[in-house]
């Protein structure tokens, strides 16, 4: 039998070979417990994510409804005074109708409920701002574009750290002549411009838009019609 010192300091070295091998793998194995756990949260958060943004979703859809309900209710109103000549308005101003075309007049109608039935509507609610187009008579009579209103509201929830927010701008179009059927309807009531959502905690730049929500791009000329963020004032009289 051979006796070197070299065999004898070999003795040992598999165990630490074994030894390491073992820490390798518990880190290893702590590496991917940690990455299971920041997914498992992270998927979670995501999941409350996704609910609270649909729940605001359909506050959103359902205060939409409200508005287009009024618009409809409008347009109906001035068909039938156009048909029928009843006006439930009483103004001073109805005895100049006959200078009118019946488009000019369905448009005079369809301007004065609009402002009568929004105002009264939206009374109260501080989480919507009217804006009414300025126009008079005259502005018709003499075949002037009508621009178009704005409603801007905010749908959120307030539980939590962060309460979440959905704010939407709608453009509601007027009755001129291209967008007025044959018979008087309009053929679109309303535009949503903006759509954005956002978390108090978040500073305004930080806020992003969904581009996809909708089919079809908002009309960009709306945006130049816009007027200042009417937050800012949340007691503001209504016109």
């Amino acid at each position: 039998m051979i006796n070197h010192p070299l065999y004898k300091r070999q003795e040992g070295s598999s165990s630490i070979l074994v030894i390491i091998l073992m820490v390798v793998m518990m880190v290893f194995g702590l590496a991917v417990l940690t990455t299971s756990l920041s997914n498992k949260r992270l998927a979670e958060k995501k999941q409350d994510w996704l609910h609270d943004y649909y729940d605001l979703e359909g506050l959103v859809e359902e205060k939409i409804g409200k508005i287009d309900q009024i618009l409809l209710g409008v347009e109906e109103e001035a068909i039938d005074y156009i048909s029928n000549g009843t006006y439930p308005l009483n103004l001073t101003v109805d005895t100049h109708l006959e200078l009118l075309s019946k488009e000019q007049t369905f448009s005079y109608i369809y301007m004065e409920l609009l402002k009568e039935r929004l105002s009264g509507g939206i009374k109260g609610d501080k989480s919507l701002a009217l804006y009414m187009s300025d126009y008079d008579f005259d502005d018709i009579e003499n075949g002037y574009v009508i621009k178009p209103s704005f409603i801007e509201f905010d749908s959120h929830h307030l539980e939590g750290s962060y309460p979440r927010h959905i704010t939407v701008t709608l453009a509601l179009l007027p009755p001129n002549p291209d967008n007025l059927k044959e018979d008087y309807h309009l053929i679109n009531r309303f535009d949503i411009i903006s759509y954005y959502q956002w978390q108090d905690a978040f500073e305004y730049d930080e806020i992003f838009e969904f581009d996809d929500i909708f089919d079809a791009p908002p009309d960009s000329e709306f945006l130049d019609e816009m007027p200042t963020n009417p937050f800012e004032d949340t007691d503001q009289p209504l016109p």
